[in-house]
């Protein structure tokens, strides 16, 4: 098993509220890293959508052509 460092958070309940980041950091007794883009169900969906409709072979070929272009 992969040791674990810390959590990574979406959402903008996450981002826009230390209280509960604080509190999830203490729950699990890590730090948590909240993801650097907004709208992340919506990026997720898009990128769905595109392997669905062949335009990237999978998940993981369009999560490095769009982090390619951010």
């Amino acid at each position: 098993m992969v040791p674990k460092d810390y959590i990574v958070g979406t959402g903008n309940g996450l981002k826009r509220n230390k209280i509960l980041r604080d509190s999830i950091e203490r729950a699990f007794g890590m730090k948590i890293q909240v993801t650097h883009h907004d709208e992340e169900a919506g990026i997720g969906a898009a990128m769905c959508a595109a392997v669905a409709g062949g335009v990237y072979s999978s998940i993981q070929n369009a999560s490095e052509k769009f982090l390619s272009k951010v």
